[in-house]
């Protein structure tokens, strides 16, 4: 879905400087109110017009009751009624042409908790929703979501196509008013979350929980070196060439070493230079270091390129393989450095971290963030004549992400 092509995207940019945001708020935020509720087969989500000055969202209850059709106008007002300067948006929820005027939100945890879960019900990004309980704590409800990423146009000039990309539960969490309304205190915290794709936990809630009252230091209790290990390992692991191990997941001084079992000494060589400024670390207590090896054989970290042609190919070298990464795309247009794209799924990467704000203490990113800081590109920052390097996000269907 395009208002702009990439090359007019760059020539208006390059005629009207400030039109780097080439879509007005107005548009963006329908945008992603659309995206997000058209994953609700219930719902008929349309606009008055697309590209107007005020943007009415219409969103029809085809199927369902009237409590969900009430629970719709109540939670997206807060982030689908808004006046900006120069346009506004605006959400209209009707069934059975009666529109419905949204009501006060609760402050109360409970009553917010299961108005969201009334008014998420049989979006497809929606899983379920949990509460935990712990002695001593207010209790914690969880809207869990699909471990997966949410995509629609927004001109949007660093991203190949002009695509935002965003983990659905942040999305979920905007669209649906969870963050708007902002529910911690003594009647419970409320808070979007995600499904955890696997059961790894170096502790039990409980346990978590009461560390973090007899300690209160302890919020964070994985040190910086086991969850930054994880997140590599998470990462490699997604190529199925690469055997990643650790000299002990719970250590001072973690060394991820990376064994390519399949592949070329070119390959090797290039995870080696990518992957050390991101796992090569010392932090204060402790370290990780990445090693990677091929026939026994270690290979030593050469120096980075600044060239972002030689930047670009070196790192479509280390990622071949990687099932999160898709392909390399170049971008020219006239009187523009070229911009190297390494475009990756449409997805969410999870590690366990101990993170207590979080459902099952998992740390949640887009793979296409974990590919930039895991490989390098982050760090190498390749932005100048040479050319630009970035990851980015392949481009979803009409249909929706996989």
């Amino acid at each position: 879905m395009k208002r702009s092509t990439p090359l007019l995207l760059a020539l208006v940019a390059l005629l009207v400087p400030q039109a780097f945001a080439l879509s007005p708020p107005w548009w963006q935020r329908a945008d992603e109110i659309k995206t997000v509720l058209k994953a609700d087969p219930s719902l008929e989500v349309t606009t008055n017009a697309a590209n107007s000055t005020n943007v009415v969202v219409t969103v029809n209850l085809s199927s369902g009751t009237a409590t969900k059709a009430q629970a719709l106008a109540d939670l997206l007002a807060p982030y689908g009624i808004v006046k900006f300067s120069g346009g506004s948006v605006a959400v209209k929820v009707t069934k059975d042409n009666e529109v419905f005027v949204p009501q006060a939100l609760p402050s109360d945890a409970t009553a917010a908790f299961n108005l969201a879960k009334t008014a998420m019900a049989g979006n497809t990004l929606f899983v379920r929703g949990v509460t935990v309980k712990v002695p001593m704590f207010p209790t914690t409800y969880y809207l869990l979501c699909q471990v997966k990423g949410v995509q629609y146009y927004n001109d949007d000039l660093s991203q190949f196509s002009g695509m935002a990309t965003e983990l659905a539960s942040s999305a979920m969490s905007k669209v649906y008013g969870i963050t708007a309304m902002a529910i911690s205190g003594n009647s419970g915290v409320l808070a979007t979350s995600n499904q955890e794709s696997y059961k790894m936990m170096r502790s039990t809630p409980l346990l978590l929980a009461l560390v973090a009252l007899l300690v209160p230091q302890a919020f964070a209790l994985s040190p910086p070196w086991w969850d930054r290990a994880d997140e590599i390992k998470t990462v490699l692991k997604a190529d199925p060439s690469l055997e990643v191990t650790t000299n002990a997941p719970n250590s001072t001084d973690v060394v991820v070493t990376v064994n390519l079992s399949s592949g070329t000494a070119a390959k090797a060589q290039a995870l080696a230079d990518l992957l050390a400024p991101y796992g090569n670390v010392k932090f204060s207590g402790g370290s990780v270091a990445v090693k990677v090896t091929k026939d026994n054989e270690v290979f030593v970290p050469q120096a980075l390129p600044t060239d972002a042609t030689a930047a670009f190919n070196l790192a479509k070298t280390a990622m071949a393989g990687n099932t999160l990464f898709v392909r390399g795309v170049t971008v020219k247009v006239p009187m523009f450095p070229t911009t190297y794209y390494l475009l990756c799924q449409v997805k969410g990467v999870q590690y366990y971290a101990d993170d207590l704000s979080q459902f099952s203490g998992m740390a949640t990113e887009l793979a296409s963030s974990a590919m930039s800081k895991v490989y390098g590109i982050t760090a190498m920052a390749i932005n100048g004549n040479s050319g630009v390097l970035a990851t980015s996000n392949q481009v979803c269907p009409q249909s929706g992400c996989p």
